[in-house]
């Protein structure tokens, strides 16, 4: 099975293929795929849903098709330095297959040539996967300095010190935070997430 593919022009990676790299279960992919498209700064051009039918039991399930962007977006959470090593040759891979394909390179190739370039991406397994545990304290900080942003404050406002209107805009960005550091498992990666999508001022009606 050749873990990029050419598809209308661009080259994607299946979230089954995902899966099966990092050795995790196509579910928990799939969940990940999602919880990342509920994200509003997610660009959908990233994942392409698409049904395919069990050859076996002739029954439908959802896989998602994903550019490069999208391939590295979903990784980030997926950590440790055999799969950091791994993601980084991958993405390299992905690079070069785009420049051969820029030049009209890819359609020249010999078939082995073709099935040696993907044996390549196939070896590239990784071992093991360790995230980053959750540190409370700085997913604090930092959820109350989104509500700062967000309310255009003067200062950042501890929590005891909130308003309940406040309190209700702080559950629903820790709730983002908590999703994302699922998925990304890097508490700075997920910082940049949670400023940027809460960057814009608005003012509470009193």
């Amino acid at each position: 099975m050749q873990d990029i593919l050419l598809h209308n022009g661009k080259l994607l990676i299946s979230s089954k293929t995902v899966a099966e790299l990092f050795e995790k279960q196509h579910k928990h992919v799939l969940r990940d795929i999602r919880h990342l498209l509920e994200f509003e700064n997610t660009p959908t051009s990233f994942f392409i849903e698409k049904l395919v039918i069990n050859e076996s039991n002739k029954q439908e399930y959802t896989e998602y098709l994903m550019t490069k962007d999208g391939f590295t977006l979903l990784a980030m959470g997926y950590t440790g330095k055999r799969a950091l090593n791994f993601k980084i040759k991958y993405i390299n891979k992905f690079n070069e297959l785009e420049a051969a394909l820029r030049d009209d390179e890819i359609r020249t190739l010999s078939v082995s040539s073709q099935k040696k370039c993907m044996k390549t991406l196939q070896e590239l397994l990784p071992i093991d996967e360790k995230q980053e545990k959750i540190n409370y304290i700085k997913a604090n900080v930092i959820v109350n300095k989104a509500v700062q942003l967000h309310l255009n404050l003067t200062s950042m406002v501890k929590k005891a010190d909130m308003t309940s209107e406040m309190l209700i805009l702080r559950e629903q960005i820790m709730k983002d935070y908590l999703k994302l550091f699922d998925i990304l498992g890097n508490s700075t990666a997920v910082k940049e997430a949670i400023y940027k999508k809460y960057q814009t001022p608005v003012k509470l009606i009193s």
